[in-house]
């Protein structure tokens, strides 16, 4: 077993050792103030036989003992390195810090804190290990073998490569490969944000938010109790949510989510996907980016690009969202909030108090179809950011007028009685032209009640 240890602070340093030893050495590197201002020495010993001391001003070292083609060479410039012991029985290159990696068989490693912020950006090593990373954000890999990785503080980067691996990443926000199904990774709480990439299928062990599915197999993800990301891979996934308020997103492939309670969010882009709640599980949220109905005990959809798409809502109270394009909307029963945003949108209400939202840029290329507004329960909702002047609350009765323009001062929303068109017209019979914004039936018996400003 060799062994490898760091209990003290290194900074702008960078090691670079080679060995060809038939046997094992062992070395200690002692300086305590910059390597300008102070001496730096290297103690030796090849095969327990030969010992030997370099020291330096610069920090840089070199060695060759020719007896049996040894070569053990340092070089970089070292500001404060108090302590540490290697033992070792292969060869090895074992760098410090920046732009550096080693691969050593079986060994148990502390990186040490770093005093500057410049990050450990990478160990390999094979074997059986034991790494630790230091305060800072660090790169960590195992490889093959059954080893156990602690990151200690920064952002970790903790790869247990093949094996049964246990992996800590400590406080910071860290990221965790995982590849068999004996890998444990553990977090506590409050330790950041964490991550886990599964080549497997997966349940996130406590204290863990976001799994990423790799690869192309048909794999489960399983979340926790916190407010999970699940991300499937290319292949058919089965995500759970579980609880919390989770996000849901198969990505490619015809895959089957539960969010369970919580209020969740599924992200849909294949006709096959499937997106299942229970009732009384929360308020959920669907984020289509194809045509979609919303299934039972789901309240929201939001369509996602610039698409051409239709979106359904279902018995319950639904808000349904469109997108840049030109979209169908409709409610069915329920309650439903409409809200088409830009493009020419055709809104339909269906049965109940529905609630057709008007809050994008107006403009020619935005005017939206109406195809069942009942006066008696449905409304209008205007956003005063594009309907400028008017004051938020119900439309006052004298800035409402049917006809074919205004006819004085006070009039805004002007309702065609013949065509169906409603326009805005921010200054009444002023100069400014009035813009349409929606086309609804004719003839109906349409007041200033109908509008509400946001």
């Amino acid at each position: 077993m060799a062994t490898f240890s760091s209990t003290s602070a290194i900074n702008n340093s960078l090691l670079v050792f080679e060995s060809l030893l038939p046997d094992s050495f062992y070395y200690e590197w002692y300086s305590e103030r910059s390597m300008d201002t102070a001496y730096g020495q290297i103690s030796y010993m090849y095969g327990n036989t030969e010992e030997g001391i370099d020291s330096n001003y610069y920090g840089n070292f070199e060695y060759l003992y020719e007896g049996d083609g040894s070569v053990f060479h340092i070089s970089g410039y070292v500001t404060s390195i108090v302590s540490e012991t290697h033992y070792q029985d292969y060869s090895f290159y074992p760098p410090i810090t920046n732009g550096t990696r080693w691969i050593i068989n079986d060994i148990n490693i502390y990186v040490g804190k770093f005093q500057t912020p410049n990050d450990l950006p990478g160990l390999i090593f094979a074997g059986d290990d034991r790494i630790y990373g230091s305060p800072e954000n660090d790169e960590l890999y195992g490889f093959s073998g059954s080893d156990v990785i602690e990151g200690k503080g920064g952002n970790d980067i903790i790869n247990g490569g093949t094996g049964a691996d246990i992996m800590l990443g400590g406080l910071g926000n860290d990221l965790y490969f995982v590849d068999n199904a004996r890998d444990v990774v553990f977090e506590f709480v409050n330790e950041g944000t964490d991550t886990v990439r599964s080549t497997i299928s997966l349940t996130l062990t406590s204290n863990v938010e976001r799994l990423e599915l790799l690869g192309t197999g048909h794999l489960s993800g399983v979340g926790n109790d916190l407010n999970n990301d699940l991300i499937g891979n290319s292949g058919n996934n089965t995500l759970y949510g579980r609880a919390g308020n989770d996000l849901l997103d198969g990505r490619a492939g015809s895959d089957t989510m539960y969010g369970g309670a919580g209020n969740d969010i599924y992200v849909v882009s294949s006709a096959g996907d499937r997106a299942i709640e229970l009732a009384g599980e929360g308020t959920d949220t669907v984020r289509s980016y194809i045509d979609w109905s919303l299934g039972a005990n789901l309240e929201r959809l939001e369509l996602q690009g610039s698409a051409n798409l239709t979106g359904n809502g279902n018995g319950l109270n639904n808000t349904l969202i469109g997108n840049s394009g030109s979209n169908i909307l409709r409610g069915g029963a329920g309650n439903d909030t409409l809200i088409g945003g830009a493009g020419k949108d055709t809104l339909n209400g269906g049965d109940g108090k529905d609630t057709f939202v008007f809050n994008a840029a107006l403009g020619s290329t935005n005017i939206d179809k109406i195809n069942d507004y009942n006066v008696a329960q449905d409304t209008m909702q205007l956003d005063s950011k594009y309907f400028a002047g008017l004051a938020k609350g119900w439309l006052a009765a004298g800035a409402f007028h049917t006809g074919t323009a205004a006819h004085d001062a006070t009039d805004r929303i002007i309702y065609n009685k013949s065509t169906g068109a409603l326009w805005f017209d921010k200054d009444g019979i002023g100069g400014a032209t009035a813009v349409q914004f929606a086309t609804l039936s004719p003839g109906l018996a349409m007041t200033a009640n109908e509008f509400f400003i946001v």
